[in-house]
This record gives C-alpha cells, sequence and structure tokens, in this order.
C-alpha cells in the first residue's frame, strides 16, 4: 500500500493482518519501487494521484513488473477523475476511500482468484501464439494514448470522426443497445457516458466491424448481434426489476462476454466461423469442450485474457471469466452479474440456438425462478 498518511497505512496493515496476505507498507513511490524490487507483490494498492507523476508511476509500474495488479485507492469522489484513471488502463480497479474492511480483504482475494488464472505461466505459454494475430484495434490504440496523455474530449471526438462507420456504430450502440439515450454527436457521447464509457464502446464497434472474408464477417455479425441482445436485455430486466437504469459500466460489460469467441475467430477464421454459423453445437457446455480440445482453451478464458493485454478494467476480465458460473463473480455487483448471466444464456438461446443453462445461483441472487426469467425478459422487452 502507497499512501503519504501514515494513519492510514496502519489502517491498511489492520484491515488485512487476519487474512493470510502479507502487506507492505510505503509512504512514497520511491520507497514502493524499492520494496516492488526486493519482493513479489501481487496487489498494489496506491493512492498517488494526487501527487506529481502519480499517473506515470503506475504506468512505470505496469511495465516494469506486469503481474503486480494495480489498484487506485482515492479519497477523490469525482467521475471524470476515475473515469481517466479507468480508460488510461493506468490501473486494473478503481476503489473509493474510506474502505469497509472486509469488504477490501474480499476485492484482495477475488483480484487474486482472476489475474492469477488469467496470467497463469502455463495459459500464456499456450496462448503465447495467438498473441501477435490478437492485434489491438487502431482506433481504440490512439484513444488509449490520447487518453494517457491527457488530450482533450474534443480532439479525442474529432479522431473518432476520422472513422465514420465506427462513430456511427458507437452511437448507435449507445443509443439503442445500452443505455436508451438520445445522443446525437461523438463529443456528446463522451460528455454523457464518460472517456472510459466511450473508448471501450469504440473496442466493441471495431470488432464488430471487422471480417477477414465472407464467411468471418458473417460470424462476426452473429457475434455482434449475441452482444447487443445482451446489453439490451441487461438493461431492461434491470429498469424491470430495480425501476432504474444499470450503471453504464455495467452496462457496458455484455458487449465483451463473446471477447474470446471473436479472439478464436480470428485465430482459427473458417474453422471457427463454422462454430458460431452452424448447427452442429446445441449447447454451450459442449461448445467450451470443443474450444478446449482444439485451441487448448475455452472462450470465457481466452476472453478475459485478451481484455487483460489490452488492459481493460478487472470488472470485465471476471465478468467474461464467470459468464457461465456467476456466483463467483465479486468485482461486478452480485445482483448484476446475475442479470448478465441470465442475458447471456438469453441471447445463446434467441441468436445462437444453443441451449446455455441459467445458474440456480443467480437465479436465487434475485430470488426468481426460470418460470419468472421467461416473464420478465417479455416484460423488459415491451418496457
Amino acid at each position: 500500500m502507497i499512501d503519504r498518511d501514515p494513519a492510514v497505512l496502519r489502517s491498511f496493515e489492520r484491515t488485512f493482518e487476519t487474512s493470510g496476505c502479507t502487506t507492505f507498507l510505503a509512504s512514497s513511490t520511491h520507497e514502493a519501487m524499492a520494496i516492488l524490487a526486493s519482493r513479489r507483490i501481487d496487489i498494489l494498492f496506491a493512492d498517488v494521484l494526487t501527487e506529481p507523476g502519480g499517473m506515470a508511476f503506475l504506468i512505470d509500474i505496469r511495465e516494469k513488473f506486469p503481474d503486480t495488479v494495480r489498484v487506485v485507492l482515492s479519497a477523490i469522489n469525482d467521475r471524470n477523475h476515475l473515469a481517466k484513471i479507468a480508460a488510461s488502463g493506468t490501473a486494473e480497479l478503481c476503489l473509493l476511500k474510506p474502505w469497509i474492511p472486509a469488504e477490501l480483504v474480499a476485492v484482495a482475494k477475488r483480484l487474486l482468484a482472476v489475474y492469477s488464472k488469467i496470467r497463469d505461466k502455463k495459459l500464456t505459454a499456450t496462448l503465447s501464439g495467438f498473441r501477435s494475430s490478437t492485434v489491438m484495434p487502431d482506433l481504440y490504440r490512439r484513444i488509449s494514448a490520447a487518453i494517457a496523455n491527457d488530450r482533450p474530449a474534443s480532439e479525442i471526438a474529432s479522431m473518432m470522426a476520422e472513422q465514420p462507420d465506427v462513430a456511427a456504430r458507437v452511437l448507435s450502440l449507445a443509443n439503442r443497445s445500452l443505455y436508451g439515450a438520445e445522443i446525437g454527436t461523438v463529443l456528446g457521447a463522451i460528455v454523457y457516458l464518460g472517456l472510459d464509457i466511450v473508448k471501450n464502446i469504440v473496442l466493441a464497434a471495431e470488432l464488430f466491424s471487422s471480417g477477414s472474408n465472407k464467411s468471418v464477417a458473417v460470424a462476426i455479425r452473429k457475434i455482434s448481434d449475441h452482444a447487443e441482445c445482451v446489453c439490451a436485455t441487461t438493461a431492461g430486466l434491470h429498469r424491470v426489476m430495480f425501476g432504474k437504469s444499470v450503471s453504464p459500466a455495467h452496462a457496458t460489460a455484455g458487449l465483451f462476454l463473446d471477447m474470446g469467441r471473436l479472439m478464436l475467430l480470428n485465430v482459427a477464421g473458417n474453422v471457427y466461423s463454422d462454430y458460431v454459423t452452424g448447427d452442429s453445437i446445441v449447447d454451450t457446455k459442449h461448445l467450451v469442450q470443443i474450444e478446449e480440445k482444439n485451441f487448448g482453451v475455452g472462450n470465457p478464458v481466452a476472453g478475459a485474457v485478451v481484455l487483460d493485454w489490452w488492459q481493460m478494467p478487472a470488472q470485465f476480465s471476471e465478468a467474461v471469466l464467470n459468464r457461465f458460473s456467476p456466483d463467483s463473480a465479486g468485482l461486478i455487483p452480485q445482483n448484476v452479474m446475475a442479470i448478465l448471466h441470465i442475458a447471456d444464456a438469453h441471447a445463446w438461446r434467441v441468436i445462437d440456438k444453443m441451449k446455455s443453462e441459467i445458474s440456480p445461483g443467480a437465479l436465487a441472487t434475485l430470488g426468481i425462478s426460470e418460470v419468472d426469467v421467461s416473464n420478465l425478459i417479455e416484460t423488459a422487452c415491451h418496457d
């Protein structure tokens, strides 16, 4: 933990003293760097963003110690400030002070569970050949760099306007599938949703706009339809069940549940497109088994790994990793993860014509039955 306030450091140490975790405390980035250089640090909690060079320090940590998970723990509860952190890839997670001890320990353990899996050395070796063919989309890469360099929103909007097809797709996703908003311009989307959300939608828009040949393009269109169905169903279910809109960050997670299928499609081309567009696979369990047999990894794990490669927030990697096992999630609120899971199961059935079991735990979290699910989705679709 890095913090200039000794009282905060003592509080952090007390929080973890019975957790089974070993803590190291630093009052400056210089002290922290010395600890990182001499010890294996799994998670770095840091409140350094009010210090000169704080953002640069965290980016430096990302480059020098890529296995260390970076968590910003800040007292600054400002939407624009936090959005910039999330959008820049400076940290995998942003949390606010003051913290609740039990919750902070739970978050730390959940981060360890997620990243120990997707950064596993054996898995990394299995996917090493995939990384060179899984290239970060150009506009997303440029926007990420602009945000990291603190460029103004107007400049980022101009960059997006250079690619009208992507800009149109961003507005379509924002207005129709995610938020039901009436946003007319890219700059309006940035102001309304925030840079972090818009950057994530740009990534989805670019991924869903590509295709090396006709069969791959058809498969991408189907995956895109699946993602939009998940987002729209999640938004509708949340409104019907809780009487309010799902948060933009959580709504956007639905766009990336199929990141693994996009990755495998990019790697295997026509071979994998047959899995997407054909009718030989009847349920998602069978699909994952085939993926693991032929590629060494199933789409949930593959997707979570790609999001980590591209410095996406921890909540997204966790949501993708646990798309079929939502009870294991903890970084996204349980009720939101349960709705995402149900919306995903609905999309598998409606778009892909595959059976996908709904977790009993997700139903229990929401206090509903499978019969209720059908009624709620029907209501949400007509809401």
